[in-house]
């Protein structure tokens, strides 16, 4: 009403946006925007949570939340997470037109949050984690349509959450393609040893704690003999040998850092 005060939120769209590359390596024009849809509001896609410390119902507007891109080994399929709409598209590129080409699209569980993803270095898998569980969802993908088929839906602990909160933040495959490696979040300050055995199924052999409080982002040494975590709120990067069976091994080295989150090596 007039003279009364109120608020508004408003959210911008979310748009993928596409590049080119120049012949000296620099970023040319914007060629291609593909905005990801919405939930327009209050709607259907929306839903209730419950305050932990208040018990008050609250209603969550849904909205698109890119979080995540990658292209698989060939380059011709590109898989986003959209942790806002919990749900995972795929992409090709028209090279010729310089277009973004939606494929598929995967629906998953209802809050879990989809937030990295990675592809197998050869076999047509791929993985995803959630950022408020500690699950792995595992797909099989067709290179010419982009079709996800989850084949897999399965927990990152080794032991019962009890209630405890629980989520996933990076994820990767090791160069080999025999394992894959994910680092957990909030009550378990983990990182996840799994598997992977000639077609590319996971089997969980390991938590170990990461040496810090929040691992956030992984990396694996160009040498491969090397895992680094780094661990956000306690501000370290710690330092886990890679044996023999793939399982970590706390080398006991650490590092100070200011928040680190991603990590990557570059060679020269």
């Amino acid at each position: 009403m007039k003279g009364s005060y109120g608020n508004k939120v408003l959210f911008d769209d979310a748009g993928l946006t596409l590049f080119r590359i120049n012949e000296d390596g620099s970023l040319g024009d914007i060629c291609d925007i593909l905005i990801t849809p919405l939930s327009g509001g209050l709607g259907s896609n929306s839903r209730i949570d419950v305050d932990k410390k208040t018990g008050r119902f609250q209603l969550i507007e849904v909205i698109s939340r890119q979080h995540s891109i990658v292209a698989n080994p060939s380059s011709e399929i590109f898989a986003l997470c959209d942790k806002g709409m919990d749900r995972i598209y795929t992409y090709r590129l028209d090279r010729d037109k310089g277009k973004i080409v939606p494929l598929d699209e995967f629906d998953a569980e209802v809050g879990c949050f989809p937030r990295y993803g990675v592809f197998h270095p050869s076999l047509p898998m791929y993985y995803a984690n959630n950022e408020t569980e500690a699950t792995l969802n595992s797909f099989h993908y067709d290179e010419t349509t982009g079709k996800l088929d989850r084949f897999s839906y399965k927990t990152l602990l080794l032991e019962d959450s009890d209630g405890r909160k629980q989520g996933s933040q990076d994820i990767l495959v090791h160069p080999n393609g025999k394992a894959l490696y994910v680092s957990l979040s909030g009550d378990f300050n983990y990182l996840a040893t799994l598997r992977l055995n000639e077609k590319g199924i996971p089997s969980l052999v390991q938590n170990i704690p990461c040496g810090g409080i929040f691992p956030r982002g992984i990396a694996i040494s160009p040498d491969e003999r090397f895992l680094l975590s780094g661990n956000i709120r306690s501000g370290n990067i710690t330092t886990f040998r890679i044996l023999p069976d793939y399982t970590l091994e706390s080398t006991g080295m650490i590092y100070d850092a200011v928040s680190p989150s991603a990590i990557r090596f570059y060679v020269s």
